[in-house]
């Protein structure tokens, strides 16, 4: 397909100059002419022989106003390439007062050649125009592709931002950022509640709201972070008291965690939380003082086993002693009868010593069974009468028979101003 660039003495719209020509399809005058041209550097036509004059009716002659009696058909090929690449057609009318020779021809060719040149630097430099334009356009494309994305990036981070501190604000935790400096750059509300320490106060200063016992604890745990660049969590208190809802004072104990950012060992920042564990440091207080009632509450119980063992152990002793006592009474008096009366009055002493010891084993487990009624607050302590005399005489009944056993003589006597037993 080719198009019409110019023509010099040729009407417009001449029937046989079309603006478009398609060599395969066209039926105009000169179709023919130029497809033979084509694939070769130029054509010279005799008119009148190899062209119609009639195809030629209608232009307007230049120099002489002579028709032409030949014409020439140049092809203008791409440099270097054959006939296949042909970029434009030129047909020349030849001047009729002048024969076409051989220096008409080197004229035809220096001019197709000219032309050749020209026209390849101008298509060359319209590629080049062609492409710089689109270059420039796919960088205007990339450029605004690129804004778009750094907008959006912006607009993401600045969302990720405002996230991060909504975040930060709900957050149970105190959350901080520190620069290389260990000065800080950002501590949410609840850092300042649980540090007692308001945004107002320089955060830089925290370490004197440390406890006194705790400060060198605190220090040595945030150089460890700041110097050793290194993760590292501590727990410490603060100086100021913690209420709990109940209105009880207790310590406030914090567990604070740091993780320093590290760039070619270089410290960059640091970000870390702090957490209020007084809730739990008061749980283990309680539970340790449980622990600690508990096996003294068991302590408590062993000894009072071993005192009721003891307390139940000395009237079976007797027990024993007064039931061998009896059966060493009656096998005697079996066998002399004058032992009968003497066997008789000691068998009776035995058996009194056995049922006085029998009623103190009773009483014993009645008094544990009263303290277990009022380890259940079950039963009521009130004071009573008693005969302090009576109960002497009692527990030294007790022992009786095995003061016999031992060849001793137990003697109790009453004076005015004290109650002794002398053995």
């Amino acid at each position: 397909m080719y198009e019409l660039e110019g023509t010099l003495g040729v009407p417009q719209h001449h029937h046989n100059v079309p603006n478009m020509l398609n060599l395969n399809t066209s039926n105009c005058g000169f179709s023919s002419l130029f497809k033979d041209a084509v694939s070769v550097e130029y054509l010279h036509l005799e008119v009148g022989i190899d062209l119609d004059p009639i195809v030629m009716d209608g232009f307007k002659w230049r120099g002489y106003e002579e028709p032409c009696r030949s014409v020439v058909i140049c092809s203008v090929l791409s440099p270097g390439t054959s006939g296949d690449r042909t970029l434009g057609l030129l047909m020349i009318g030849v001047n009729p007062r002048r024969p076409f020779d051989d220096d008409y021809e080197l004229f035809i060719q220096l001019l197709t050649r000219q032309l050749t040149t020209s026209l390849a630097t101008t298509q060359a430099f319209e590629v080049e125009t062609k492409r710089s334009n689109e270059l420039a356009a796919k960088a205007a494309q990339d450029k605004s592709l690129l804004s778009e994305a750094l907008a959006k990036r912006t607009r993401e981070a600045e969302l990720s931002e405002l996230k991060f501190a909504r975040m930060a604000d709900m957050a149970p935790v105190g959350i901080f950022i520190t620069d290389e400096n260990a000065n800080f750059k950002y501590v949410n509300d609840m850092w300042s509640e649980i540090s007692q320490r308001h945004v107002h106060h320089d955060p830089s200063l925290w370490l004197d709201s440390v406890h006194p016992d705790d400060h060198d604890i605190a220090r040595k745990g945030w150089e460890i972070a700041l110097k050793e660049k290194r993760p590292h969590t501590w727990e410490f208190r603060f100086r100021k008291k913690w209420v709990t809802s109940s209105g009880v004072e207790a310590d406030r104990w914090i567990l604070a965690a740091c993780h320093p950012e590290v760039q070619d060992d270089k410290l960059v920042s640091i970000f870390g939380c702090i957490m209020n564990i007084s809730d739990q440091k008061l749980a283990e207080q309680i539970l340790q003082k449980r622990i600690e009632q508990a096996a003294e509450i068991k302590r408590q119980q062993d000894n009072f086993v071993d005192v009721a063992s003891h307390e139940m152990r000395n009237p079976l002793s007797a027990i024993l002693q007064c039931a061998d006592s009896i059966v060493h009474s009656l096998t005697q008096s079996q066998t002399n009868q004058t032992l009968l009366a003497a066997g008789i009055e000691d068998s009776i002493n035995a058996a009194e010593t056995i049922l006085l010891c029998a009623s103190h084993q009773k009483r014993v487990v009645d008094d544990i069974l009263t303290l277990s009624k009022l380890d259940s607050s079950q039963l009521l302590v009130t004071t009573i009468d008693v005969q302090p005399i009576q109960i002497v005489k009692e527990a030294l009944q007790m022992f009786d028979q095995e003061a016999r056993v031992s060849d001793v003589t137990m003697k109790f006597v009453v004076s005015r101003c004290s109650l002794y037993a002398t053995l």
